[in-house]
């Protein structure tokens, strides 16, 4: 068994993305109210677009992460690898750039400009990998260098020197720098290794099985490459993005399960799954409920114009509290696989494996999705609908499809693993968010004041999350012995 740490690296994993919120509010702050909506438009699609060779890479990262972790060395093929595969991405970024740019109004030239992030990003995730099979927690300290870096960078190029989104992009651009070198000086001894062909030639002959199962991972962004192409507008796919960056704070209750999967593919036991799935229900249910009754205030702060979004947050929230638990249960079926370790497994066993069992799941559920989502945009886009009620049809769609997934996920872990859903832990939850809830209704309306300005709004924002999250910790300290446990193995992590 491999010597992560799972709890541990997954509470500093969520620590850095809870004071992440904070740093990445700022930057998405500063960069809706100083973008256009078409400009905000175009910014998601640049995202959206490097998303999907990033999750290429995993005919590199999906065998690295597996092979780290049972320790071969094979740290430097996976850099040099990533290196040569991110410049091989960019002709055809550019490609799909200019295909997108002639059906929709995004902004070209900084389509183009952001061609410079593509290498950043695919080299980045090639070391994240590395550290996700030895030290989880590294990668935190490399999103720590990340997100206090882009907001003075964010402040120059887009506040102070009136860049707009060109500016944002060299933001990022210099923020990935220094996010990858500090991943690299710290995980410095895990490329010192030669560089392995055998081992590349390895990965393209299985390159199949990682394509397989890495491949919803870019359909699952598909709707937002869609969405412009067939309305003819970003306008929509702004409202939607800046919703969905308030959703995703539920997301970041899956960091906690960062160093599961290296656990598992290690020799980790069911019970290190059925701990860490009660510790992301004690993260996901009140980061759920922040999501919900903070869309409103979050959504002024950053920018008034996007207020009438706060419904399409609701539904994207409940969307990703499904979609995040889901996560954590197929990450645990992948990882218990073990046809992998055979050296010359053949065709028929590996298609027979989970390794191709639970992308097919995730294939019908996103082919089901993609389907209804074109379908309805064509027929309505056609009939003028306000984009508000696109976004809004879009929404409801998405969190629709992915809720009886989760529970087929749920049914098919017990199956293979001896796991059992926490009701117990859950419903203890539940309570303390109910409260949390109750407690802001009874003091935003003395706490929080719609102001224009930033600095009189934000500060009195962050009492009334700071106030609602002691509520919810004090709650579950009292009524739930895990929780007092946690708390106490966190003080022993400091001590140490």
């Amino acid at each position: 068994m491999n010597n992560v740490r799972v709890t541990y690296s997954g509470l500093i994993a969520f620590a850095v993305a809870l004071s992440s919120v904070f740093t990445g509010l700022i930057f998405t702050t500063i960069v809706t109210r100083q973008l256009s909506v078409a400009e905000f438009g175009t910014w998601s699609l640049i995202g959206n677009i490097i998303t999907y060779f990033i999750i290429g890479e995993g005919i590199i990262t999906y065998w690295t992460v597996r092979q780290i972790a049972r320790g071969e060395k094979i740290g430097r093929t996976t850099v040099y690898s990533s290196i040569v595969y991110s410049f091989l991405c960019i002709p055809i970024f550019l490609v799909i750039v200019f295909t997108i740019a002639d059906t929709s109004n995004a902004i070209l030239s900084s389509m183009i400009l952001a061609t410079i992030l593509v290498p950043v990003y695919v080299i980045n995730k090639g070391i994240t990998a590395i550290n996700l099979g030895t030290k989880p927690q590294v990668i935190s300290y490399g999103i720590i260098a990340f997100e206090i870096s882009k907001i003075p960078a964010g402040l120059s190029f887009v506040y102070f020197l009136q860049m707009g989104l060109d500016g944002a992009i060299f933001a990022l651009l210099i923020a990935n720098i220094l996010k990858i070198s500090i991943q690299i000086f710290l995980t410095r001894e895990d490329i010192q290794n030669r560089f392995n062909l055998d081992v590349v030639k390895r990965w393209l002959k299985n390159s199949w099985v990682s394509m397989y199962s890495t491949f919803p991972d870019i359909l699952q962004w598909l709707d937002i490459l869609l969405y412009p192409i067939i309305t003819g507008s970003v306008v929509g796919l702004a409202f939607f993005s800046v919703s969905n960056t308030i959703a995703f704070l539920t997301y970041h209750s899956n960091l906690i399960s960062q160093g599961l999967y290296s656990k598992l593919l290690g020799g980790g036991k069911a019970r290190h799954l059925q701990e860490n799935f009660a510790l992301v229900l004690y993260f996901a249910i009140p980061l759920l409920t922040t999501s919900i009754i903070f869309s409103k205030p979050i959504l002024f702060l950053l920018n008034p114009i996007y207020q009438e979004s706060s419904f399409v947050v609701i539904l994207l929230a409940f969307k990703t509290f499904f979609f995040t638990l889901g996560l954590t249960l197929q990450t645990s079926l992948l990882a218990i696989e073990k046809i992998d370790l055979k050296e010359n497994s053949t065709f028929s066993e590996l298609a027979k494996s989970k390794l191709i069992f639970v992308p097919t799941i995730r294939y019908i559920k996103l082919g089901i999705y993609l389907a209804v989502l074109i379908i309805l945009l064509v027929l309505l886009s056609a009939k003028n609908l306000p984009e508000s009620e696109l976004v809004t049809i879009w929404a409801a769609l998405s969190l629709v499809v992915e809720v009886p997934f989760f529970i087929f996920v749920v049914f098919l872990t017990k199956k293979y693993i001896q796991f059992k859903f926490p009701i117990s832990n859950f419903l203890k939850y539940l309570f303390a968010s109910l409260v949390m809830t109750s407690v802001y209704f009874l003091t935003s309306n003395y706490l929080i004041t719609y102001d224009s300005s930033i600095f009189k709004f934000l500060p009195p924002l962050l009492l009334q999350l700071t106030l609602c999250a002691a509520v919810y910790l004090g709650i579950t300290y009292i009524i739930d012995e895990k929780t007092r446990q946690l708390f106490k193995s966190i003080i022993f992590e400091f001590r140490r």
